[in-house]
């Protein structure tokens, strides 16, 4: 027996996206979409997280501003 997941609402693509958005921002482990050029089309907040302590360090962390512009 093989588990189904339930379909998502009819109500469109967009509605979804937002909903899987919603989701996945909590989520405690990093999660960073990319186009096909490899440059982020979205990202949770410990992604960004990830990218501040990457980019600064773990003491001089700046924030997520600082990620985010780099968008």
């Amino acid at each position: 027996m093989s588990y189904r997941p339930a379909s998502p609402p009819p109500e469109g693509a967009a509605l979804r996206l937002a909903h899987y958005e919603s989701m996945l921002e909590d989520v405690p482990v990093g999660l960073l979409l990319l186009d096909r050029e490899l440059r982020p089309l979205w990202f949770n907040v410990e992604a960004a997280r990830a990218c501040a302590v990457w980019n600064f360090g773990e003491r001089k962390e700046i924030g997520r501003a600082s990620c985010r512009e780099r968008v």
